[in-house]
């Protein structure tokens, strides 16, 4: 196994400066304190070993440091930009529920909450769709519509509320129709 000898950091006075200042500030954050020790060992000429002995990070994150500065200076010891959030593109392909539903990613939650609020009523310990919010009650109508209506095997089906506007038609034809709230 060959062992990698550490890149020679030399700093002119001007960067060692700004490294001392960012090391020995007590308002560097410190991840950027930590990186700019790392930083003024390796001018000392200290190992790679010894850095990370003495200064606490690992011996890989050592390395990484030291090479970043030797290959760009100041500037590489700032944070690079990390990919975050997935594109926005991503919360709307479509997956396959256990259900056989098509879904976005967004959608299982509102899927699982609506599935609560029927089980609460389904399990008839004193809690009925007539006390779930007027504003849910429709939304879950609505979801459950729609989530029927992606569905190849629903028949012609006509759903109307009977304490609000709500008409959900299914299919072609309006098939049967189901009433209630």
């Amino acid at each position: 196994m060959t062992v990698r000898s550490a890149v020679p950091v030399s700093l002119r006075a001007c960067e060692r400066h700004r490294l001392k200042k960012l090391a020995y500030g007590h308002k560097t954050p410190h991840q950027l304190h930590c990186r700019a020790e790392v930083v003024l060992a390796a001018d000392r000429g200290h190992s790679n070993n010894r850095i990370a002995r003495d200064t606490g990070p690992h011996l890989d994150t050592v390395r990484t440091w030291r090479d970043r500065f030797a290959s760009g200076g100041l500037p590489t010891l700032a944070d690079r930009k990390r990919s975050g959030r997935p594109p926005s593109a991503a919360w709307h392909a479509e997956v396959r529920m256990r259900t056989g539903e098509l879904r976005t990613p967004a959608t299982p939650i509102p899927t699982r909450l609506r599935e609560l609020e029927v089980h609460h009523a389904d399990l008839d310990a004193g809690y009925g769709f007539s006390d779930v919010p007027a504003d849910a009650a429709r939304w879950i109508i609505e979801d459950i519509a729609d989530a029927l209506a992606r569905r190849q095997d629903t028949p012609p089906l006509r759903l109307a509320a009977t304490d609000s506007d709500l008409v959900r038609t299914l299919g072609p034809g309006g098939g049967t129709t189901v009433r209630g709230r």
